[in-house]
């Protein structure tokens, strides 16, 4: 079912019944709704003893009046189940806050804004760190960073269609497909990003020289991408695990678990470990280290307490 919004002060009443007429043709079961407080649409389509709120069908789509959200139109027929339309076209004349919706937005989407503000600020004591072994580890530093570019879009793509088709799944209530979803997301991610670590590790020199010729620099990033590329595969647990943690409406665990196994594992990581092996490749550590800290914590939470639990 697909929910088309048309949203402004022009009057659309017209558009919508054109819209729909011609959507009837292609064989779509249609409804309309107007929201609108003027509700121009009674008028336009004749109903026989209409009420305050009632559905009318005109030239073979079916035409709704005086309902302000879709559970009201559920409700005048008696079911729980999704509507039984190919598409509704929703006239909207203006758009208001919905306290709920509005309060369940915040609460998954600050703590994942917060999460990433945290992620740049460890990168910050990061970089200082790298900064001060001087110029060629900063230059081999940037192309490691340009090169492992490629695991971290893979692994976020992944990450979001699991978000995407978990909350799709566990808000129609079908929790069997959510478990399924997760497997075969971690199958799937570990195996990609499994493949492509494997060319980092092997071409790393290749993809190095991409971006500098300078032989201590090539050196300096093939030792610091070769440390991490055997690990990539460890952090899918985390993306899927906590993209299946926040498409069922957790927000902040995932956050709290991130920022504490990753964020602040890696400043104490710098902070306390680092100035006695001073290399670049103990700074390095850190990430397959917290990787591995934040994946073993989300797989404890997601089996043991998160709602869409492995059953």
């Amino acid at each position: 079912m697909d929910i088309i919004g048309f949203i402004g002060v022009y009057d659309k009443t017209d558009l919508l019944l054109n819209i729909a007429k011609i959507l009837t043709k292609m064989q779509k079961k249609v409804l309309i709704v107007d929201t609108t407080l003027e509700q121009k649409t009674k008028y336009v389509v004749p109903a026989i003893n209409p009420t305050a709120s009632y559905i009318t069908n005109f030239e073979d789509f079916d035409v709704a009046i005086g309902f302000d959200s879709l559970e009201q139109i559920k409700k005048y027929f008696g079911i729980q189940e999704g509507l039984q339309y190919d598409i509704i076209l929703v006239n909207v004349k203006e758009i208001k806050f919905d306290n709920n919706n509005l309060s369940r937005i915040v609460k998954i989407g600050l703590p994942a804004g917060g999460q990433s503000v945290l992620y740049s600020m460890s990168n910050l004591v990061i970089s200082s760190a790298v900064n001060s072994f001087g110029a060629n580890t900063t230059r081999a530093w940037s192309a490691f960073s340009k090169v492992e570019a490629i695991i971290w879009m893979i692994l976020t793509a992944f990450g979001t269609s699991v978000i995407t088709f978990v909350g799709q799944n566990y808000g129609a209530g079908k929790k069997d497909r959510v478990r399924k979803s997760v497997k075969i997301g971690l199958v799937l991610t570990a195996s990609v990003v499994a493949f492509f670590s494997a060319l980092l590790y092997v071409f790393c020199p290749v993809f190095i020289k991409l971006f500098t010729q300078n032989t201590e620099v090539i050196d300096i990033g093939v030792s610091v991408l070769r440390i991490c590329a055997p690990f990539y595969t460890l952090y899918s647990f985390t993306e899927v695990l906590s993209g299946a943690v926040k498409g069922s409406g957790e927000g902040l665990m995932p956050m709290i678990i991130t920022v504490f196994t990753v964020c602040i594992m890696r400043l104490v990581w710098i902070w306390t470990v680092v100035p006695h092996f001073c290399t670049i490749q103990t700074v390095t550590l850190s990430y397959p280290i917290t990787w591995a800290l934040s994946s073993f914590v989300l797989i404890l939470y997601y089996m043991n307490y998160s709602k869409v639990k492995f059953q």
